[in-house]
């Protein structure tokens, strides 16, 4: 098969395989990039009704939109009936070879485990079960990140006939007492299954073991596992509890859904602060057990005081430093009683995103994604997000840490107060406070310093986080009015007000005239205006100070320029493809991309980046019209009315869709 081409992907190299079909690295040749093809058994396409329960099976799972949940991309078929399906490819190892590798420490199984826990609770909220959560399911990329294997393949019919005829231990020591007792699976399942790999990756021993199937179903349901820190006396209590709480026959008596177990695994990697990164998760001989227990003992009081007195709760110092942690910044609270500042509720948070983007060890949550989730849950229209909203985007979107605070006005000094909490266990991790003279003196000296403190606060090591220079003024606008003037902008521009935006864009640049990014978004609102002559100039403003902006900032004005200034499409889609690699859930990337593959005339492609962004903002007008527009160059008619008459309800007074 290497080498043939098969629909539109050219494979090139087979990664792997077993019961459950083949894995090929393949080159997608209409979008330029690699993904995996996965081509499933005979058994998938014996008969028309295991096929299509399988692809709707399958479409539901590739719903799924999370970092630490396998994206797939396409369901298909080759021209003689076998079922394939298009993956995400990454690099990497599976967690079955990491764990034969025998290299696995405390905090990496821990990780591990947060994350698959992260990736199931994206699941059960949109109703999805996995049913074979082993570590053959569970990759581990080269950026440390977890990425679950094969959703929706195991609910079909033919993975039972498959695991029923193939060979079965690599699935049967995994699987939960009541799916053994072939009992309907639920949410708890995935639980059970997620605990038999978390004892298999502590002690390097399957719980239940058998020669044979059916001795291994007999320990499932009626034998107790040995202790975990009977095999690895190194392992803590609470981490033994946690693996047993989750291995409970009694559904009644296991954790009753994923995000409780999260919440423990989160709460000890907490408390462990970092004591268990250099424990290896396998028996050493030791001459004297009674001595290492009572230096371990001494070394644990001895470094608690150290960490409770002079270094705070540092709740993520447990964490490997090259795991990019997600963090979402909220809206601060006005405590000065005057409502002339309430703009700073929205300035300052935004100030912090734009210089904490700059860390490359972070993914920072941008004000724009957290409005778009907030539309998914009906609270599209609320200006500020509070504490209980932003648990709630962490909580859909994957995020870890949460930034809040408040600020205070007493005489002329302005007081910044900020709070790092844990988004799982909604713990205090990190507080800071800064004074300084006047509301400039926010971007003169305090934005930096209160980045400074959450870098710090989050856990990045020393030499990390030196190497983290945040210096607002290097990537944004010396002026508090321009900047408010832009962020007021921005936000009648997402909601497609551009003729109004542009008097806010106009007004940022008059007053700092070197504001990269303002000039940016003038130049796309004109863009939409078709003001030719407008947007030209505004291009070539934001390109001259671009260097004085953020990675990302840059890269979309080098875009914007290639496409509207030069002339190069082929220079703006290479650098759009760059963007959509490192920020891939920044909507205006997956919109360039498709006036690219509009202007290539490849429906399909624009099709699939309008979808992207739908996904990312189910209620996004401009998406509905240009997929009407899409589906109207193919002739499907009933699909383009549809979607004009959903852009229609969502904005009734533009002319367009009718």
């Amino acid at each position: 098969m290497i080498g043939e081409k098969i629909s539109h992907y050219k494979i090139l190299e087979k990664l792997g395989g077993g019961g459950m079909g083949i894995v090929y690295k393949a080159h997608d040749l209409n979008l330029d990039r690699s993904v995996a093809l996965k081509f499933l058994p005979p058994a998938f396409s014996l008969d028309e009704e295991t096929k299509q329960r399988f692809i709707h099976e399958a479409k539901a799972a590739s719903s799924l939109q999370h970092q630490n949940i396998c994206t797939i991309h396409e369901i298909n078929e080759t021209d003689d009936g076998q079922l394939f399906i298009c993956m995400d490819c990454y690099e990497g190892e599976t967690l079955r070879r990491k764990i034969k590798s025998d290299l696995l420490k405390i905090d990496e199984a821990v990780e591990i485990s947060i994350q698959v826990s992260q990736g199931l609770s994206a699941a059960r909220e949109k109703g999805i079960i996995h049913r074979d959560i082993k570590p053959a399911n569970i990759f581990i990329t080269d950026r440390n990140e977890v990425k679950i294997l094969d959703f929706g393949l195991a609910t079909s019919n033919a993975y039972t006939k498959i695991t029923r005829t193939e060979s079965t231990k690599g699935t049967i020591a995994y699987i939960s007492p009541e799916q053994a007792q072939g009992k309907e699976a639920n949410h708890q399942s995935d639980i059970w299954s997620l605990g038999v790999v978390m004892y298999e990756m502590l002690t390097g021993q399957l719980p239940f073991k058998g020669d044979v199937d059916q001795v291994i179903i007999y320990s499932i349901l009626d034998k107790e596992p040995e202790k975990i820190t009977s095999l690895n006396p190194e392992i803590p209590l609470e981490l033994e509890n946690i693996v047993s709480k989750a291995l409970q026959k009694n559904r009644e008596l296991r954790y009753q859904n994923i995000e409780e177990m999260l919440a423990d695994l989160v709460s000890f990697k907490n408390k462990s602060l970092g004591l268990s990164s250099g424990q290896f998760l396998r028996k050493r001989k030791v001459k004297s057990k009674r001595l290492k227990t009572a230096i371990i003992s001494t070394l644990i009081v001895l470094v608690a005081v150290v960490v409770f007195y002079f270094i705070k709760p540092i709740f993520f110092s447990g964490l490997k430093n090259d795991i990019p942690i997600s963090i979402a910044v909220i809206s601060f609270e006005n405590q000065t009683g005057d409502s002339s500042y309430n703009y700073l509720q929205k300035a300052i948070p935004n100030l912090l995103i734009t210089n904490l983007e700059q860390a490359e060890y972070l993914h920072v949550t941008t004000w724009e994604r957290m409005h778009d989730i907030l539309k998914q849950i009906g609270k599209g229209e609320v200006e500020v997000i509070d504490k209980d909203l932003a648990f709630e985007i962490c909580r859909m979107d994957g995020i870890d840490a949460i930034v809040l605070g408040s600020f205070i006005k007493a005489g002329d000094v302005f007081v910044t107060d900020v709070k790092v909490l844990d988004a799982s266990s909604k713990k205090l991790i990190k507080s800071a406070n800064i004074k300084s003279e006047g509301v400039k003196s926010i971007l003169e000296s305090q934005i930096d310093y209160l980045s400074d403190e959450i870098v710090k606060g989050i856990g990045l090591s020393a030499g990390k986080i030196e190497s983290v220079q945040l210096r607002i003024a290097d990537v944004s606008t010396k002026s508090m009015d321009a900047y408010n003037y832009f962020l007021r902008g921005r936000e009648e521009y997402e909601k497609n007000y551009v003729e109004d935006a542009v008097k806010f864009f106009e007004k940022a640049v008059e007053i700092d005239s070197t504001f990269a990014e303002a000039h940016l978004y003038l130049a796309w609102s004109y863009n939409f205006l078709r003001y030719t002559e407008k947007w030209l100039t505004a291009y070539e403003r934001a390109k001259t100070y671009s260097e004085k902006s953020t990675e990302k900032v840059k890269l979309k004005i080098d875009a914007a320029y290639a496409e509207s200034v030069e002339g190069d499409h082929e220079k703006s889609f290479r650098i759009l493809k760059q963007l959509e690699k490192k920020y891939p859930k920044e909507k205006d990337v997956y919109i360039s991309l498709a006036y690219y593959y509009r202007g290539k005339q490849m429906t399909g492609e624009v099709i699939n980046e309008y979808n992207k962004v739908l996904q990312l903002d189910p209620n996004y007008g401009p998406a509905f019209n240009m997929l009407g527009q899409a589906y109207s160059d193919k002739n499907e008619f009933d699909k383009a009315i549809d979607y004009f008459n959903k852009y229609a309800s969502l904005y009734p007074n533009d002319a367009d869709p009718f």
